[in-house]
């Protein structure tokens, strides 16, 4: 046997779509034994009647309009019913027990101090969910929900993870700080009120972040560093263009010193007297920007430098 679909008729799509009124034919009559409407009841049926006239009127208006506006009326509609469907999909997510309270209140301080956690504690903790609330056997049957899914996804990565799992009484159980290190692992989401928890309890260490605040500093030192080395080329350029009769005066001498110590104190950690690397670390920044100074060079200005300014902190 065939089953034959209904064609689509673009006007009645769209006259429903605007007047979605009940059919006359469901309105219930009240009881008794002359089965007359009651007041209610013909107050509905008038209100009716001046709703069908605007959807003749509707509808002649629609039939006047060409193939084309039709289809493009229809697809806004469409767009709009799609909308519709989706928030009403997310209110209906919003009111699923396991998306309000007490299953979405947590107390990961209490968690954290646990040992160990069973494979639905690990889960639910993970994705923002009370254990005692929430677990697989309980939330399963909503198939449909997207919360469901990801817990079903996030519960097929954890029983196939490479997890240490510890057997307590015949129960899995893993250790927090080692599931916590398997979600940053994999870079998983999980709720930052845990991971504060864990990283207070368990001596769990949020090492993405130490690793971008340590790239972060390196930048920005090594930015400042270039920024230096090049100040400190330009002013060694503008000495060499200097006639080769005319020689430093004492004054433009010890600003080129105080230029040199400043810089080597700051940057490269120089102190006078002290052995250290200031020396090798400045002829690596030449050899980086393309200048040839040897470091025994540089030492020796760094010396000069040192013996000057310290002059300076005695007066």
């Amino acid at each position: 046997m065939v089953i034959t679909l209904p064609d689509f008729d673009p006007i009645e799509y769209l006259v429903h779509r605007k007047y979605p009124i009940p059919s006359p034919l469901f309105v219930k009559y009240g009881g008794g034994s002359s089965h007359a409407p009651k007041k209610s009841n013909l107050d509905m049926l008038e209100n009716l009647a001046g709703a069908a006239e605007k959807v003749d009127a509707y509808r002649q208006e629609l039939a006047g309009k060409s193939a084309e506006d039709l289809a493009l009326l229809v697809e806004e509609e469409r767009k709009k019913q799609a909308e519709e469907r989706k928030e009403a999909e997310e209110l209906e997510e919003q009111r699923q027990y396991f998306n309000q309270p007490p299953a979405t209140t947590v107390d990961y301080t209490h968690w954290a101090k646990m040992g160990t956690w069973t494979v639905n504690e690990a889960i639910a903790l993970s994705m923002g969910r009370n254990p005692k609330q929430v677990n697989w056997e309980l939330i399963k049957s909503k198939a449909q929900s997207p919360f469901v899914q990801a817990y079903s996804a996030r519960q097929d990565l954890v029983l196939r993870g490479d997890l240490p799992w510890e057997n307590v009484g015949g129960v899995a159980r893993v250790k927090p700080k080692a599931f916590y290190n398997w979600l940053v692992k994999l870079e998983l989401d999980f709720p930052e009120e845990m991971k504060k928890a864990l990283i207070k309890f368990v001596g769990a260490v949020d090492w993405k972040y130490a690793y971008e605040t340590l790239m972060e500093h390196s930048r920005k030192q090594s930015a400042k560093l270039q920024e230096v080395t090049e100040a400190l080329v330009r002013v060694a350029e503008k000495e060499m263009k200097k006639p080769a009769d005319k020689p430093f005066s004492t004054t433009e001498k010890n600003t080129l010193l105080k230029i040199v110590y400043a810089i080597a104190k700051d940057q490269y950690g120089y102190t006078h007297g002290v052995k250290g690397t200031a020396a090798s670390d400045i002829e690596k920044a030449a050899d980086a920007v393309g200048l040839k100074v040897d470091a025994d060079t540089a030492r020796k200005w760094l010396k000069q430098a040192g013996e000057y300014c310290k002059t300076l902190d005695a007066e």
